[in-house]
């Protein structure tokens, strides 16, 4: 029950978010690289197996640099450690513009089953065309906050995602 928790709070404070306060709705999708941005640097070799899938859905508040944004992440059977299609539901707080930054939760769910909780620390350029918004962004996750006092590299990883506002 304490995994399930952060995510119904997150949930909760975004659907409630919508209601108050006025802002523009973003759908898309994307795609997220899983493996190391410095693995990818220092061999050049891109692997199509580290590929993830998301759906996207951001709201940006109204003359606030504030964005909640809720993603649901279809991880395939090579990239989970149970050898299972994951499905990961997951919300975000992010700060900023054009170049954000912020803080963002999931839950992996496989075969009938959620797991711990999934932390991510998400940096990124949101660039904005017309009514068309590319978000390249740099995500770094954790499953214990102890592990942000000595952070690895190589656990650093690259997503695009593409969203319609409206």
């Amino acid at each position: 029950m304490r995994r399930v928790i952060p995510a119904v709070v997150m949930l909760v404070a975004f659907m409630a978010a919508q209601n108050v306060l006025a802002g523009s709705h973003r759908l898309g999708g994307g795609v997220h690289y899983n493996m190391s941005v410095k693995g990818l640097i220092e061999s050049g070799d891109f692997d199509k197996s580290g590929l993830s899938f998301l759906l996207s859905y951001q709201y940006a508040v109204e003359n606030l640099p504030l964005k909640l944004e809720g993603n649901l992440e279809l991880y395939p059977s090579s990239l989970s450690p149970a050898g299972k299609t994951t499905i990961i539901p997951q919300a975000y707080l992010l700060l900023g513009g054009f170049l954000y930054g912020g803080l963002g939760i999931g839950l992996p769910y496989a075969d009938g089953n959620f797991g711990d909780p999934i932390y991510n620390l998400r940096a990124g350029l949101d660039f904005p065309l017309s009514k068309i918004h590319i978000d390249l962004n740099a995500n770094y996750k954790f499953v214990d906050f102890d592990q942000l006092s000595n952070p690895d590299v190589d656990n650093i990883t690259i997503g695009v995602i593409g969203r319609y506002e409206f």
